[in-house]
């Protein structure tokens, strides 16, 4: 299409929007001769999604409805559960009663696309590295029960063939010990001699304790009695000035 054709079919396309609000009839006057002018050009959709197909009245200002609906395939009477269907866009015009039907695109409901997964997951070849990775882990499984069942097995002859040999070492480890040493004379004196130089300085603490504890009580006698001279002196000197007062009366 040349510059000239796609400036005149965009020309179309936008006169009926603007005689719209000037002339309804004549905007819808245009809107069909635009779309029928421009049907092969992507312009004419924009005509189509807002008039109507057989008259060009403007649909949005409430001249028409536009609403979704299930369309049955086929051809019949009633409407059997088992028959497909499809979902459409339908806009009606309100001033010829056409009514047209926009497929939309079909979604697979939820039933079936949990199946479709689910199946897919079924079907889905392995990796051979997480083939490996189970045959390690049940090898690494059953290895812990082997070395035990091997142990168990062994423990009974280890301990048969360590019987022998550990008797003599018991033997002669022992003999030596039984054996008394002789202690001589002069280290018993010695180590008397330690053990009661050990125990006097541990006695000398608790002599001094004793000591000085009768010290602190003739302390506090030596304050008592001075208290007690000191007490009957301001008695002496009290009782002494009320007989001056009273012989001065």
């Amino acid at each position: 299409m040349q510059p000239e054709d796609l400036a005149t079919a965009r020309f179309r396309a936008a006169l009926p929007a603007v005689l719209q609000p000037a002339s309804p009839a004549l905007a819808a006057f245009h809107a069909t001769r635009a779309r029928l002018a421009l049907h092969p050009a992507p312009d004419a959709d924009v005509l189509k999604t807002t008039n109507c197909m057989r008259c060009g009245a403007y649909l949005l200002d409430g001249s028409g409805a536009v609403r979704v609906v299930r369309r049955a395939l086929g051809k019949g009477r009633g409407r059997g559960r088992g028959r497909p269907y499809v979902r459409v866009l339908r806009r009606s015009c309100a001033l010829c009663g056409c009514d047209e039907d926009l497929p939309l695109e079909k979604s697979a409901p939820k039933r079936e696309a949990r199946a479709g997964a689910a199946a897919s997951l079924a079907t889905a070849p392995v990796p051979s590295g997480a083939a490996k990775t189970g045959s390690v882990q049940s090898a690494g499984a059953s290895t812990p029960l082997a070395a035990q069942s091997r142990l168990s097995s062994a423990a009974p002859s280890n301990q048969l063939s360590r019987t022998p040999s550990a008797a003599p070492s018991r033997q002669s480890s022992q003999a030596p010990t039984s054996q008394p040493t002789p202690v001589p004379s002069s280290a018993s004196g010695k180590a008397s001699a330690s053990s009661k130089a050990s125990l006097a300085p541990a006695q000398n603490p608790l002599d001094a304790r004793a000591k000085t504890r009768p010290k602190k009580k003739t302390g506090l006698q030596d304050m008592l009695a001075r208290n007690r001279e000191r007490q009957e002196q301001e008695m002496k000197a009290a009782s002494g000035g009320l007989a001056a007062f009273l012989q001065d009366l």
